[in-house]
């Protein structure tokens, strides 16, 4: 099973690499004409976006909010497939969300794409974490979807990257989970905590 990682940044190459590491097989998608730019990434299987979407049954994406209507057209390229938005949608000054009419980036997808398995998975925590193998505490990262095959698809590519998978209930509640990419987004940046922090759910 090939998995696509829809952007190249710092989370899309943090995300993919580790999974590289965990012996998935991955391709990269990136603008048109900006392949050669990213001939780092391991084993350099780097296309354009359709390309990628193309020649994978798992599809990752981890680029800007804005950029998913473009990216996803309309849909068609997407049918059939599992798609796992890490996407969080924010005003540029952080201040509070900019979802799309549907609720939710992840629910603006699955309207678009009504055959693709959707779910939005939320990192709980920077690429700088997702790339280093030596924590002392397990990251979470939280899922929401609303099919049983989504979520087998979700958990065992966030049990790859070694990490420990919460279920966040159906895929409405990928609003929620985008509320918390921001005020992930807020702590690390605008309160000064560093890239380095991430959310659990603590047992007392």
């Amino acid at each position: 099973m090939r998995l696509a990682v829809l952007g190249a940044g710092a989370l899309g190459s943090a995300l993919g690499q580790r999974l590289v590491y965990r012996g998935w097989d991955v391709c990269w998608g990136v603008r048109p004409g900006d392949e050669g730019r990213h001939s780092h990434l391991a084993a350099g299987l780097v296309y354009a976006v359709s390309e990628a979407v193309a020649r994978a049954q798992v599809i990752v994406l981890a680029l800007p909010a804005k950029a998913v209507p473009v990216v996803i057209g309309d849909g068609r390229a997407f049918a059939s497939r599992v798609v796992l938005d890490f996407t969080t949608p924010a005003t540029s000054d952080l201040s509070c969300t900019s979802p799309p009419a549907e609720g939710s980036v992840a629910e603006y997808i699955a309207a678009r794409c009504p055959t693709a398995l959707v779910a939005k998975v939320f990192t709980s925590m920077g690429a700088e974490v997702i790339a280093d193998s030596n924590l002392d505490v397990r990251p979470q990262m939280f899922v929401a979807a609303d099919r049983r095959a989504t979520y087998e698809v979700a958990e065992r590519l966030v049990e790859a990257l070694g990490f420990e998978a919460v279920r966040a209930g159906r895929l409405r509640q990928a609003r929620l989970l985008e509320a918390m990419g921001l005020l992930w987004l807020r702590l690390a940046t605008v309160e000064r905590r560093g890239r380095r922090i991430g959310l659990r759910v603590v047992s007392y």
